[in-house]
């Protein structure tokens, strides 16, 4: 059986006295974005959503469609923004429920204009601005304003606004012995905080900026505002370099991290049943690694030109009938308990306290490939800190502490 859960008690008052403090702030014509991705944080997306409605939120903030799904399959009405890239296969669902997409280019917008069309009815969409940080959106310049003033000719498509992140400035001087990486929390941001004081003996000071999520670590480090990152594996690296065009490298190789099938209904994979639902992550090397990962075990089979990434259309035999629910990687976990299985990254779930060893109902080959590494952008590689950073994580001492602190292989050193 799964290990339990640990809850967290949320005071629902603390979120009406914080509303009103931005009401006071912003006055009543001011609409609230209540931001609930991630689950809320932790808190608990759907509760937390009902108390920010009921607290005068005008619209409630999320990072995929199926936390999006989730607020209307418990009855949340109020509108939804999901604030990241929205894919082909979402498009219906989120028109049928009044999900409003976020727009980063002009092909998601034809996209969509084109899945209303179909569907008769009218998209709500916000558009996304890169002003600089060398995230998702269009550009601030004279084709950027061209390609957004086409988005209002598209048919079936209503905007409702436009959205940007703003870098925060400081006229203090950067300190060029600071180290910034970001990282997913367990086990990477654990294996960084265990050599802050490594660091500082070579000279410099190691900040660790956890992250949550596969898409925004990589932006950052591509838009300069971190110096690496360390929470992926080569194939998802060069799947995103590829998609976004962006200049991200390999450091080093640390460790691997087997991605097993977990459930918490069923005790074998042969005891699942026929038309059983498995969730899978949507991006696009995991979800191929999931998938084949579920071949390995005998429950489907692939089309092998398709390789690596590997999509739910590119299976040719399913004899159970299995349907497959793509979703965000870090919200595996959480839906675990509501599908029959779920293929999960052990970066994911190491924290929710399940074993692959142990838990999983088949688990990923020790010869994986997908060994985790730090990534830096192009011709960083060769910086002192750098060097420093790919020395420190790979020592005697982080190999010893993941040996001691997961005996059970859910995450195997590979230096």
């Amino acid at each position: 059986m799964l290990p339990k859960r640990v809850y967290t008690k949320i005071n629902l008052d603390n979120i009406k006295k914080n509303m009103q403090t931005v009401r006071k702030k912003f006055g009543d014509d001011m609409i609230i974005l209540g931001i609930v991705k991630a689950n809320a944080y932790g808190h608990g997306a759907v509760e937390t959503a009902k108390a920010l409605v009921e607290f005068g939120a005008g619209m409630l903030g999320v990072a995929a469609i199926d936390e999006a799904l989730e607020l209307r399959d418990n009855g949340i009405t109020a509108p939804v923004l999901i604030l990241g890239q929205i894919f082909r296969q979402d498009y219906a669902a989120a028109i049928e429920n009044d999900i409003t997409c976020t727009v980063i280019d002009i092909v998601t917008a034809q996209g969509i204009s084109k899945k209303a069309q179909e569907l008769g009815k009218t998209a709500k969409v916000h558009i996304k601005i890169d002003t600089g940080m060398g995230r998702i959106g269009f550009q601030p310049d004279a084709d950027g304003e061209m390609q957004i003033k086409s988005i209002f000719a598209l048919d079936n498509i209503f905007v409702e606004g436009a959205f940007a992140k703003i870098r925060k400035t400081s006229k203090k001087k950067k300190t060029t012995n600071v180290v910034k990486v970001g990282a997913t929390p367990e086990p990477h941001a654990a294996m960084l905080n265990l050599i802050i004081e490594d660091m500082k003996e070579k000279g410099f000071k190691l900040k660790v900026q956890e992250f949550t999520d596969y898409v925004t670590p990589n932006e950052a480090v591509e838009s300069g505002e971190i110096d690496a990152n360390f929470f992926q594996h080569i194939p998802y690296m060069n799947s995103f370099n590829e998609e976004r065009g962006y200049h991200l490298v390999n450091v080093v190789g640390t460790h691997v991290e087997p991605l097993a099938l977990y459930s918490t209904k069923f005790d074998s994979i042969d005891a699942l049943p026929e038309g059983a639902v498995i969730a899978i992550p949507n991006d696009p090397t995991n979800e191929g690694r999931a998938l084949l990962l579920l071949q390995s075990a005998g429950l489907i089979k692939i089309d092998e030109k398709a390789g690596l990434t590997a999509v739910p259309t590119d299976i040719t035999e399913n004899p159970k009938k299995f349907k497959f629910q793509e979703i965000e990687a870090a919200s595996l976990p959480r839906v675990l308990s509501d599908v029959d299985a779920a293929v999960i990254n052990g970066n994911y779930a190491i924290p929710a306290g399940l074993i692959a060893t142990k838990d999983g109902l088949f688990i990923e080959g020790a010869d994986s490939p997908y060994v985790n590494i730090i990534t830096v952008k192009a011709g960083r590689e060769n910086d002192p800190a750098i060097k420093a950073l790919a020395e420190a994580i790979t020592s005697p001492k982080v190999k010893e502490y993941l040996e001691k602190t997961y005996p059970n292989g859910e995450v195997v050193p590979t230096f």
